[in-house]
């Protein structure tokens, strides 16, 4: 597989191939995936209509970001929305919907509707880039059909590809798209040799890794954020949403301790008791999405930061004011900025190596009683409090314990916080 240099290239070359494919206007799906994120499991699972439009537009309100679903090919080469390899289970018609051509697959009615399974193609033309879509690919037949209509609607920014287990279906659709998003699977007894493996890739459109139990663990949530890729389990596995519901037959979603343990995207089958559940995280912790940022917000970072990538968005009250802070990268420098609710830029920081830190704050450090202590971060800051810029320095003695210094460009410590290294968030 390429370097990270080579995916850089190669993804340079292709958002110019894009440019035309792309509707213009479209937010990047790395900011409609920056807070946390409800999937709808085939839209809902406990219901007839699951994997269906109808269903699809029922979990999009009730505030599903991300609708996920399942794709087989035709013997013709159409993706369906479906999730066996036979029609029996779910429909009127028997055999492998691999050897049987559209025409006839439309024809075969779901068990409790009148329609047969519908065309991937009339998910996308129903989604026009309202919600995201997640689309399992079920076999290696179904990988260039899925593509060769995602090029055509435009839907880079709106739809990533499931790819499995195993680097198979992940090779196969590199090799045919550089530029379209996917999403790994990490099961079994090769998950973490399969983790590895992605992350030396450098992918940066690998948009998500998908945890299943076996491979869910904080040590890996960690690594896979630290590659600023976002990390899914399915909440339908956990809890009593896998259940058949007990009296009074109410499911409850499984994600606020996904999502408080730092999982992106929970995959549930009640999206509404899940989006419930994600709007409560996000007002603890301040983590929201792209949909919630203010307009006045929104403009201003753009006319800002222009061409840079956002990857996160915080909300935050500091002496009674509600203002927004947004993780950037731009041109491969991290930063992150901080706005009034009304767009006024309030504070800009710029993560910078510890050998970049000015002379005087090194001396400083060294004669202080941090001396010996590792500089884990450094951000060199702009803000309307301090004209010229200071500095916010975390340092660590032991594992798990730190301090946080604000100094000032002569060396002076300002400012000293016990920090707990866990809660030091890094950009994603």
């Amino acid at each position: 597989m390429p370097s990270a240099r080579g995916w850089a290239r190669a993804l340079l070359l292709a958002a110019g191939a894009l440019a035309s494919a792309a509707r213009a206007g479209d937010p990047l799906l790395s900011e409609r995936l920056s807070g946390f994120s409800v999937a709808a499991h085939r839209g809902g699972y406990w219901h007839a209509d699951s994997n269906t439009l109808v269903r699809f537009e029922t979990a999009r309100a009730e505030g599903a970001d991300i609708i996920e679903t399942d794709l087989q090919v035709s013997s013709d080469g159409v993706p369906f929305l479906f999730h066996d390899e036979r029609l029996d289970n779910a429909t009127r018609c028997h055999g492998l919907i691999s050897r049987t051509p559209a025409r006839v697959v439309e024809t075969c009615r779901l068990k409790g509707l009148g329609h047969g399974p519908e065309r991937f193609e009339s998910a996308l033309q129903w989604s026009h880039g309202r919600v995201v879509i997640d689309a399992e690919l079920k076999s290696p037949a179904s990988v260039r059909p899925a593509i060769d209509l995602i090029r055509r609607y435009g839907a880079y920014e709106w739809v990533y590809l499931q790819v499995g287990d195993g680097l198979r279906l992940y090779r196969g659709a590199r090799s045919y798209d550089r530029y379209v998003a996917l999403e790994a699977v990490l099961t079994g007894p090769d998950g973490l040799h399969l983790l590895e493996t992605l992350l030396s890739y450098g992918d940066p459109r690998l948009i998500s890794i998908q945890l299943h139990g076996d491979m869910l663990s904080s040590e890996n949530v960690r690594l896979i954020h630290e590659h600023r890729t976002r990390v899914t389990v399915d909440a339908f596995r956990l809890g009593l949403e896998w259940r058949w519901g007990i009296w009074p037959f109410r499911r409850v979603a499984a994600c606020t301790q996904l999502f408080r343990d730092g999982v992106d995207i929970a995959v549930s089958n009640v999206p509404a008791s899940c989006a419930r559940q994600r709007e409560t995280v996000a007002n603890e912790t301040g983590r929201i999405r792209q949909v919630d940022l203010p307009d006045a917000v929104r403009d201003a970072v753009r006319t800002t930061y222009p061409g840079a990538r956002i990857t996160r968005f915080e909300r935050e009250t500091e002496e009674g004011e509600r203002c927004y802070e947004v993780g950037l990268d731009l041109a491969g420098t991290k930063l992150e900025a901080s706005f009034s609710g009304h767009g006024q830029l309030v504070e800009e920081e710029h993560a910078i190596e510890a050998s970049e830190l000015p002379a005087k704050i090194t001396r400083s450090l060294a004669a202080s009683r941090y001396v010996g202590w590792t500089v884990k971060r450094a951000e060199r800051v702009l803000s309307k409090e301090h004209a010229p810029p200071h500095f916010e320095i975390l340092v660590v003695e032991q594992e798990g314990q730190g301090v946080e210094l604000l100094m000032d460009e002569a060396g002076a410590i300002q400012r000293e916080s016990p920090k707990q290294i866990q809660d030091d968030d890094d950009d994603r």
